[in-house]
């Protein structure tokens, strides 16, 4: 049985004590290694496993979960960087140290920048690194960032940035609407050369939604999706509770919501064996709108409690707004549009009960 109260080492020092403290949140020995290959001495979980291990800590606390999110998504590309020659020693540190976050959007489909945010421009020994990183989660606890990066072809590549590199410096630290302790910083990068024993994957192009074997792999990732429903499953337990402290004959909607979840839990399961760009895409605009969804049925059913600021409540509806900022491809983005769209134009005139419109 693995130890729970073996942690990780502990972070860089801050110049301020009043910045977000991840090491707080005590990740354990088995959270650290849930992603790591078992050869070098991690859990191996399963992509099915690591999707339930996030929806637990989703609905448990949703910055801790995205802020090891982040960090597990860096190590899922370690593992996949087949060709670099620090991948052992890095996979075999990652069971005991917090040690590495990402910043990949700025190369993902979700990107709607209409010029690189970071540019990287190769030489003789490797590569010099222009732009900004806009959202790092989890940076000043990281001693690496697996960083995308675009070359003048169109192709991307990921590297091994250090987080005090040369060049390269924390310029702003991200204070969030809601997630206000995922440690989130812009990163710029001037002329950050990168030596070419830290390239991770790459170059090639389409390199996120494509593997090296040229399967195709669909963006956004299920990791997100876990994330939101394992939120959407707080809401609901918040719901819960609020309906005992004020029943109502014959309404019981939380438990129609917890199998709504479920359901959409076993669609996200057997995306891990076929997961086809389509479906993963209507996984996740389906688990933005019950979120959302969610958060206002609360409000509505907690009145005033749900308005103050700093309770239980109010966070967790604030966190709710999360989900329509990050990483959505555009068909996501359009499909809770039109949701919602469609909700504020057509049926307004047929809500049901006392509250129907006058034609």
């Amino acid at each position: 049985m693995i130890d729970h109260h073996r942690r990780c080492g502990a972070p860089p020092q801050e110049s301020s004590a009043a910045l977000p403290q991840i090491d707080r949140f005590q990740y354990s020995q088995e959270e650290l290694s849930l992603v790591v290959p078992k050869q070098y001495g991690g859990l191996g979980a399963t992509k099915v496993e690591a999707l339930e291990a996030q929806f637990t800590l989703a609905r448990e606390n949703l910055s801790r979960a995205f802020v090891l999110s982040q960090r597990n998504a860096a190590i899922g590309w370690i593992v996949r960087s087949k060709e670099s020659p620090l991948r052992n020693d890095l996979l075999e540190r990652a069971t005991t140290e917090y040690l590495a976050t990402q910043a990949v959007s700025v190369i993902a489909p979700s990107s709607r920048a209409s010029d690189p945010l970071v540019k990287a421009s190769e030489t003789d020994r490797g590569f010099l690194l222009d732009g900004t990183y806009p959202w790092v989660t989890g940076l000043s606890h990281a001693q690496f960032l697996v960083g995308g990066a675009t070359l003048s072809d169109g192709s991307h590549a990921l590297l091994l940035v250090n987080t005090d590199e040369q060049n390269a410096e924390r310029t702003h630290y991200a204070k969030l609407h809601a997630l206000e302790d995922s440690d989130s910083w812009r990163f710029e990068v001037r002329q950050a050369f990168i030596s070419s024993d830290r390239v991770l994957i790459g170059p090639r192009r389409d390199l996120v939604t494509t593997t090296e074997e040229g399967r195709t792999v669909a963006y956004p990732p299920l990791a997100t999706s876990a994330l939101a429903l394992g939120h959407a499953s707080k809401l609901v337990e918040l719901l819960q509770r609020a309906e005992r402290s004020n029943p109502r004959e014959d309404e019981h909607p939380s438990d129609l919501l917890n199998i709504q979840i479920e359901r959409l839990k076993t669609t996200m399961r057997n995306l891990v064996q076929d997961p086809s760009q389509r479906a993963v895409e209507d996984l996740r605009a389906r688990s933005n709108l019950l979120v959302m969804s969610l958060s206002q049925l609360l409000l509505l059913e907690t009145r005033g409690r749900g308005f103050v600021s700093g309770s239980p409540i109010e966070k967790a509806i604030r966190e709710s707004h999360f989900f329509q900022v990050w990483a959505n491809s555009e068909a996501v983005e359009g499909a809770v549009k039109q949701a919602l769209l469609s909700l504020v134009v057509q049926n307004l005139n047929d809500l049901p009960g006392q509250a129907k419109a006058a034609p």
